[in-house]
Formats: structure tokens, C-alpha cells, sequence
């Protein structure tokens, strides 16, 4: 386990305090206009950052350059873990920059970015409550489990509330599809996670919007692209209207009319429950709050 040793020392009239740590590779350098903290030593402009560091801002943000070339931001009042491939946030706001391959763990999620140069918000304002925007590529939220639960696309942001347990039923809405005249599947609106969808009666539906509640098949894996199986419990139709297909995309997908698409949109639930989480669109959009640029960190005092 790596240790801290704080080394405090008065020379020519000037007093302060150093912090070294040894044992694992440095993984980055974090940098701050004024005091922070690491592993618990209270530190001054910047410091190496190993892997298992934990990061506390005080009174400003503060800008942590990773050695794989990500960039991580803590807003002030804010703790976080770090590691090569993750971001534990404790507390506070956290943003990656350039961060393929890195995730942000918080409140029992698993944050994961996509694209060539993705970066992401994620703030934890109080406990039990996560924001988490994206603000370049996509970002895909699981739980612990492995499970999909939202998938964010470029300038949108989501609330989410896990919840004690994950006994509640699944609550999804949107455009139920027929594929192949006897396979149906969600995609929810709120989510943006699609659902193979089984049941008594669903062909009625299909091409309409609907609500509904299910329970997760287990051990039932579902076609590609699709999150969970889940088994029909309750079902109502919604108003709104599917998008009408007027013909296909490069991707061979259907195209929607505008008209079409806002009328969904602007009749959706604005909520799903998805293995225990709650979400919801977050107000404000991608807005985040941490400021300051990113800065080249070169001398270490720690």
C-alpha cells in the first residue's frame, strides 16, 4: 500500500509542507489555483497523482492530466478516487476530456464514453442523485451488474435516482416495433435503451406508442442492440403517435417526418425505471459547471 509522508520545514522566513507518497507507476499530474487535497495532505498547485490517488478540491476546481492522455476536472468541494482507467466520484462534479476507455464509478453506476475524442459531466449533488452529461461522443450508463440503462447522445443530460434494491418493476415508454411479425421490441424515450419486448396480444399494438411495465427475463439474452428481455406486466396505449416511416436511411433504418418525431417527443412520460434506477431528463441540458482551462502541469510537489 503506498504511503503518505508529509515533511514540514521553515526556511529563510518561508514555511510549508510537502507531500511524498512511493510504490505504484505516477499515472498524471493535478493542478489548482489554491490548496487541495491528496490522500488526506493538504498540497499546493499541483502534485503526482498514482494510481488509487484520492483527490479532494477545497475552494476551486481543480485539472488532473492523466498520463494516457485524458483529462480529468473536479469542481471545488468535490472527492474523487483516480485510477488509469476509472474516476471514483464521491462527492462533488467530475468531467473527462478525451477519456476513451476511461469510466466514472459513482452511486453504484458505471459511466462509459464513446468516440474518437468523447468527454462527460457527471455530477453527484446529493446522495442518491447523479446528473450525467454528455457533452462530445456518446455515453453509456450500466449498473454494477452489467445492466444498460441509459444511452446518452451527444449535448443531452439525464437525472438518475438508484433506488434501495432493484425489485420495482421496469417502467418504459415509446414506439413498440414488430420485427418479423412475431418479435417486438422498445426503444425508451427517456433512456434511449431498447428492449426486446414479449407478451400476450402485442402484435394490437405494434406502431403504436405505449407505456409499459415488465420484469426482466433472466439469464435471456435479447438480439443485439437491444439491453434486457423483459416480460410484459401491464400495457396502455399513449398518445402522440409513432414517427411515420416515409422511407430508409444510409443505415437502413426508417426515417421519420420532423412533424412526427416532435409530437412523440413532446407527449413523452419525461420518466423510466430501468433496474432500479430512476430517469429522467435533467434540466438545464449539458450545462455543467466547472470552469478554468486545462493547463500543462510540470514540477510535482508530491
Amino acid at each position: 500500500m503506498r504511503k503518505i509522508v508529509i515533511f514540514c520545514f521553515v526556511m529563510m522566513g518561508i514555511g510549508g509542507c510537502l507531500a511524498t507518497g512511493w510504490a505504484s507507476t505516477p499515472i498524471g499530474v493535478a493542478t489548482a489555483p489554491s490548496a487541495f487535497r491528496v490522500d488526506r495532505a493538504t498540497v499546493q498547485g499541483n502534485a503526482t497523482v498514482f494510481d488509487g490517488t484520492t483527490l479532494e478540491t477545497m475552494n476551486s476546481d481543480s485539472a488532473v492530466r492523466l498520463n494516457n492522455g485524458a483529462s480529468v476536472k473536479l469542481g471545488a468541494g468535490s472527492r474523487a478516487k483516480l485510477f488509469t482507467d476509472r474516476l471514483v466520484l464521491e462527492r462533488g462534479e467530475g468531467r473527462l476530456e478525451r477519456a476513451a476507455g476511461v469510466k466514472i464509478e459513482t452511486q453504484n453506476l458505471l459511466i462509459s464514453l464513446e468516440g474518437a475524442s468523447p468527454a462527460a459531466a457527471v455530477s453527484v449533488s446529493k446522495p442518491g442523485s447523479v446528473r450525467v452529461a454528455a457533452l462530445a461522443g456518446g455515453v453509456n450508463v450500466r449498473t454494477t451488474e452489467g445492466v444498460l440503462i441509459a444511452r446518452l447522445e451527444p449535448g443531452t443530460a439525464l437525472e438518475l435516482q438508484p433506488q434501495a434494491g432493484a425489485s420495482a418493476p421496469i417502467s418504459v415508454s415509446g414506439c413498440l416495433s414488430s420485427q418479423f411479425g412475431n418479435k417486438f421490441t422498445l426503444k425508451d424515450e427517456t433512456a434511449n435503451v431498447t428492449f426486446e419486448v414479449r407478451g400476450t396480444d402485442l402484435a394490437k399494438y405494434a406502431g403504436q406508442r405505449v407505456a409499459i411495465k415488465a420484469s426482466a427475463i433472466p439469464q435471456v439474452t435479447g438480439d443485439k442492440g437491444t439491453s434486457q428481455v423483459v416480460q410484459v406486466l401491464e400495457i396502455k396505449v399513449l398518445g402522440g403517435g409513432c414517427p411515420t416511416p416515409i422511407g430508409k436511411d444510409a443505415s437502413g433504418g426508417n426515417k421519420s417526418t420532423g412533424a412526427a418525431k416532435t409530437a412523440a417527443v413532446s407527449a413523452g412520460t419525461k420518466k423510466a425505471i430501468i433496474a432500479g434506477v430512476v430517469i429522467a431528463a435533467a434540466a438545464g441540458g449539458a450545462a455543467v459547471g466547472l470552469t478554468g482551462e486545462d493547463k500543462e502541469a510540470k514540477s510535482i510537489s508530491r
